[in-house]
């Protein structure tokens, strides 16, 4: 049943743009939930610096880092929004 949470979960966060990365299994590798949850959702993988978001490790947004439970949603304006939450799409030019 946890598994089955897990596959849900990381269907939403792959369709929000945002990785998931769970505990290595019994044989020692890597259990990616991500890539189930992709298979069933159709969607893509997505990068390292959105799978550190989820692993709670600072990534870069625009001039800003997202810190855990939280993710970029716009890298033009360093905005970053809680997990499962969304922002504008609007872009903001340098600072100069």
């Amino acid at each position: 049943m946890r598994r089955l949470v897990h596959i849900a979960l990381c269907s939403v966060m792959l369709s929000l743009g945002i990785g998931c990365m769970v505990a290595a299994d019994p044989a020692g590798e890597p259990e990616r939930d991500g890539e189930v949850a992709a298979e069933v959702a159709g969607e893509e993988l997505v990068g390292e610096s959105d799978e550190a978001v989820v692993r709670g490790i600072p990534a870069p947004c625009g001039t800003t880092s997202c810190g855990s439970g939280t993710f970029c949603c716009n890298s033009s304006c360093g905005i970053c929004a809680p997990l499962g939450g969304s922002c504008t799409q609007q872009y903001c030019p340098p600072l100069e």
